[in-house]
């Protein structure tokens, strides 16, 4: 009964969609690279992630406004770049030594843990003794290590903090300056066209779902990472009574850095 009625209610779903004259698209964000979600341990999805589904492509906009203009935008300087990497890759040491030494500390707490429930005659007593004093300077020397490499990595964020804010800045003014018509000209594309933009936000398992008139759309998202940025501008061809489903992944996105 109950697989009758979910049978029900989706050709009821089918249906009024197809009475509507809208196409469907599936939208699937996933963090891995080029994994069917379908697969056996397949890729994880990103959930709340914001995705807009716009009837013009909004990078044509944004390049035509760039290329009427006098001034180029300005570049990100290589030396901010490489300072940038050299502390991901800071970042990365950090981390692993934080949990080389995280490994050996929590195996001395359990020892001392286990020698405070023995008596100190015993043989069990002496053999966790002696593992516990040869674990002791493995452990200072990886604390030695981590506070090294944290010190490390926050001396070159700081140093990139400091530097970014200036590039930023500068950024920014140059994209007020060149950007400031987009609104009116997307609000006029949109009268154009007939259409309104649509947005959704990924579930639990990276999925969105759209309705949306038959024609040509852009997929459109945008995914902070650490140190990096994907962003999506996928075109997309939706016809009424064939589904569409599309998948947001590295391989198909733009990556940019982050600031």
């Amino acid at each position: 009964m109950n697989r009758l009625i979910l049978l029900l209610i989706t050709l009821s779903g089918a249906s009024l969609l197809a009475a509507c004259g809208e196409a469907e698209l599936i939208v699937e964000a996933q963090q891995l690279e080029g994994v069917a979600s379908d697969d056996a341990g397949g890729a994880q999805g990103i959930s709340n992630l914001p995705i807009r589904l716009l009837p013009y492509d909004r990078d044509a906009i944004f390049d035509s406004l760039q290329a009427e203009h006098p001034t180029p935008e300005p570049e990100l300087p290589d030396t901010l770049m490489k300072l940038r990497d050299a502390m991901a890759a800071a970042h990365a040491e950090w981390t692993e030594a934080e949990h080389r030494w995280s490994q050996v500390r929590d195996s001395l707490e359990k020892i001392s843990r286990e020698l405070e429930g023995l008596s100190r005659a015993s043989g069990e007593y002496r053999l966790l003794f002696r593992d516990f004093q040869d674990l002791e300077p493995v452990e200072a020397e990886l604390r030695r290590a981590n506070e090294r490499a944290f010190d490390k990595f926050t001396e070159l964020q700081s140093e990139v903090t400091e530097r970014s804010e200036l590039v930023k800045l500068e950024r920014e003014a140059w994209e007020d300056e060149v950007f400031a018509p987009v609104d009116q000209i997307i609000y006029e594309k949109l009268q154009e066209l007939g259409r309104n933009e649509l947005a959704d936000t990924t579930t639990a398992a990276g999925v969105a779902q759209f309705a949306a008139k038959p024609g040509k759309w852009w997929v459109v998202a945008h995914h902070d990472l650490l140190y990096e940025e994907l962003y999506w501008n996928i075109p997309v061809e939706l016809k009424r009574g064939e589904p569409v489903r599309i998948r947001l992944t590295r391989e198909n996105a733009q990556v940019r850095p982050k600031l």
